[in-house]
């Protein structure tokens, strides 16, 4: 049959066998991914495009229309040679939303991969020869191989979407193994969980610490499958990302680090820190040292480049949040002076002496935001310590805000791993440079507890 295929300014006319066909046609006439399209047919009844649910029956003369959400970057520049100039102005026209926001999807139309066939088993399968064990097992690994690009935990349908393409190909293999397609799926199903049982990935490690009997191992406030805004959530990484275009990036990011912040480009550094975020947050969930950090993604320590980290954790724009956190400041101010406490009684005189010799807002605020740890019953001494000594001498492995001198001072240093990370004048900027590191359980020390409720209740709520 014919078929009218629009996409964008292009429109083609193609003879499909049927509906099954139709993703392999749209690819190769136009060049474009599967995994990032969606497809409408014309209804001549409502004179309107409507969802086409492939791969349902087509008619003659069909009018398709192909909807493409694929990034529209060019991964081509050299690695070899790093020409900045040449490197910027194609990452001055990406957006970092866009990237952040793709999320692989499972294939609109399986594909089996049969470029990756060895010759035997390709011609056994042509000449529909009863299989060897190895050629059987060959078979089995590159579907599995397959599943595994798009999903790790591919589900019972998913598994039947790729044996049900596999004998509809080679139709004698319906009855190769028994069990017609649900024998195939039983042999993938199984081959999946040694792929699993290999590798080393956060969801696969975490999935492993779920099944043993010890319920202790998988702390509470830690998911499985954890998802954006949650503690250890890393995105997929960008169609076209690899290794080697990220070894670029990052030199380009430490070359760039190197200048003064206001001359920095910073089109190309929010571009660069986008483009590696899904491996940055890999690196992160896989216990990597901030002094690691420090030397790979200079970039990362800039307090911008915090809020943008944040946001892209989050989608929270912290900025935004910072003035809703002064109102919340003044509350909690109010209500820390209406607790009648002898626990609180010295703190209570401390901050009421700030009070008096201070009439600036933003102190005000801070020691709102400060109290909230003592409201919320955590162990304050673990967050935040006043100290007296020179900042070089300020050490913490685990992450610590430290106020040099008094707290009225506004001095405040973010340290961990006995380095010094940020420096900054304000308490509410200092909390907010320190959210990004909560999302992992390795920076993370265990009386840490607070921190998801100071997000929640402070940063996001508006």
């Amino acid at each position: 049959m014919k078929v009218f295929i629009q996409y964008k300014t292009s429109s083609k006319v193609r003879e499909i066998a049927d509906g099954q066909q139709l993703i392999d046609v749209i690819e190769s006439t136009f060049e474009i991914s599967r995994n990032y399209i969606s497809l409408l047919k014309y209804d001549a009844d409502f004179n309107e495009y409507v969802d086409y649910e492939y791969p349902s029956s087509l008619e003659e003369k069909t009018k398709i229309r192909v909807v493409d959400s694929s990034p529209n970057i060019d991964y081509n520049y050299t690695v070899e040679h790093i020409d900045e100039t040449a490197v910027s102005s194609h990452l001055e026209d990406i957006n970092p939303e866009v990237i952040l926001n793709l999320k692989p999807q499972w294939p609109l139309g399986i594909k089996l991969p049969i470029e990756d066939f060895s010759r035997q088993l390709l011609e056994a399968l042509e000449k529909e020869k009863n299989l060897a064990w190895v050629q059987s097992s060959e078979l089995v690994s590159h579907l599995a191989n397959y599943a595994y690009k798009y999903k790790k935990y591919p589900n019972k349908q998913e598994r039947l979407q790729i044996c049900e393409e596999l004998v509809n190909r080679f139709p004698y293999l319906k009855c190769e193994i028994g069990l017609e397609v649900g024998g195939w799926e039983i042999k993938l199903f199984n081959k999946l969980k040694k792929i699993r049982h290999s590798d080393p990935s956060l969801e696969t490690e975490l999935n492993r610490m779920k099944r043993k009997t010890n319920s202790g191992i998988v702390p509470k406030r830690m998911k499985l499958n954890p998802e954006k805004g949650e503690v250890n959530w890393a995105p997929d990484h960008i169609e076209g990302e690899d290794e080697l275009s990220q070894t670029t990036h990052r030199q380009i990011m430490i070359e760039e680090s190197k200048k003064s912040i206001s001359f920095q480009n910073k089109i190309k550094t929010k571009s660069l820190m986008a483009l590696t975020f899904s491996f940055r947050r890999n690196s992160i969930n896989n216990n990597s040292t901030i002094q690691y950090l420090k030397e790979q993604y200079p970039l990362f320590f800039q307090e911008e480049e915090q809020y943008d980290e944040l946001q892209r954790l989050t989608a929270v724009d912290i900025k935004e949040s910072f003035k809703e956190v002064k109102a919340y400041s003044y509350q909690l101010l109010e209500l820390f002076r209406e607790k009648n406490s002898d626990s609180l009684k010295d703190i209570k005189i401390k901050i009421e002496a700030i009070l008096q010799s201070s009439e600036d807002e933003n102190m005000k605020a801070s020691l709102g935001l400060y109290l909230l740890l003592y409201l919320l019953k955590e162990p304050v001494e673990c967050f935040v310590e006043e100290v007296t000594s020179d900042v070089e001498d300020l050490q913490s492995v685990v992450l610590k805000i430290f106020a040099v001198g008094n707290f009225e001072d506004s001095n405040f240093c973010i340290v961990a791993e006995n380095d010094i990370l940020f420096r900054t004048n304000n308490f509410i900027t200092a909390v907010g440079m320190l959210m990004p590191f909560f999302y992992d359980k390795y920076y993370v020390p265990k009386k840490y507890y607070f921190h998801s409720q100071i997000h929640s209740k402070v940063y996001n709520e508006n």
